[in-house]
């Protein structure tokens, strides 16, 4: 048959009875390769269709634990995310809505392929948690509930990009919000300039220490006002912040941990996997495995 086999594989031959066979057929998966139409033929309904079924078996295992890791982490990290998004309703910020909600959306982008597909989720997503509020009257009143809940009709009449979605989203959640929120206007105001200067100064790490200096508030004062009127620490909002950032630069670039920590202020990679492990419930490698960003707009 003129078949090309290593000193190796010879030896191997050598070992085997020569009388079964199932040692034919072995010799043939070795040069499968070089042999490919003849062990087609001979053996295609046999071995072929059960190879076929063991790799089909170990893909289905591989897709059912990879959904499940995907499914623990956005468990976790949606229980975050929900909880930052009523933060920013309730402060009124657009500015860190649209932050969480781009976060939302590219995830399901990676997901679900379908921009349609991804509108609808996040629409869902979005109304899921609205709907706190019209149970907790957590310091925010929400007008005209029905029709709020009504918005699908409005929100897909127009096939526009995702960007355009998640800021059409945000302007109907504020012109259906109403005037009769129990949040001062001095506090709003003072909100959104600690969140931009948190932003802003992200890089060069935005401790307490010079956010206050910033808004012209001690450190102690500042911490004390934000637990009272934001309802978590300084820590715990800043490295949500530190996460949705690492999470984007994962999804959108291939800068190393490194790389990363130097644009969200965080001085080593190893703290840079320690911060986004804590917030999300995945290490970097594995976010980065299921949720590379590979579909653009």
């Amino acid at each position: 048959l003129n078949l090309h086999i290593t000193k190796k594989q010879k030896e191997q031959i050598k070992s085997l009875s020569h009388t079964s066979l199932d040692s034919v057929k072995e010799i043939l998966l070795w040069t499968k390769e070089s042999f490919q139409s003849i062990w087609e033929s001979l053996f295609n309904n046999e071995i072929d269709s059960k190879l076929k079924l063991e790799k089909r078996k170990e893909q289905d295992k591989k897709i059912k634990e990879n959904n499940l890791d995907v499914n623990q982490y956005l468990e976790k990290f949606d229980k975050v995310r929900m909880q930052i998004f009523l933060i920013a309703i309730q402060m009124k910020n657009k500015r860190l809505m649209e932050l969480i909600l781009k976060g939302k959306g590219e995830e399901l982008y990676i997901q679900q392929k379908k921009l349609q597909d991804v509108k609808f989720y996040l629409y869902v997503w979005v109304m899921n948690i609205l709907s706190l509020l019209f149970v907790s009257n957590d310091g925010v009143k929400i007008a005209n509930k029905e029709q709020l809940l009504m918005l699908k009709e409005k929100l897909f009449s127009e096939d526009k990009s995702l960007k355009i979605f998640i800021r059409n989203i945000i302007k109907i959640i504020f012109s259906y919000m109403g005037k009769g929120s129990t949040i001062k206007k001095n506090t709003l105001k003072r909100f959104d300039g600690f969140f931009s200067i948190v932003e802003r100064e992200l890089m060069s790490g935005s401790s307490l220490l010079s956010i206050a200096e910033y808004i012209q508030m001690t450190p102690s004062a500042l911490s004390h006002w934000i637990k009272r009127n934001i309802g978590i620490n300084y820590e715990e909002l800043l490295e949500y912040v530190q996460a949705e950032k690492i999470a984007e630069f994962l999804r959108n670039t291939d800068k190393n941990l490194s790389e990363i920590g130097e644009c969200v202020g965080i001085k080593y990679g190893s703290l840079v996997s320690e911060k986004f492990k804590r917030k999300t419930g995945m290490s970097p490698t594995e976010y980065k495995t299921y949720f590379k960003y590979k579909i653009k707009e």
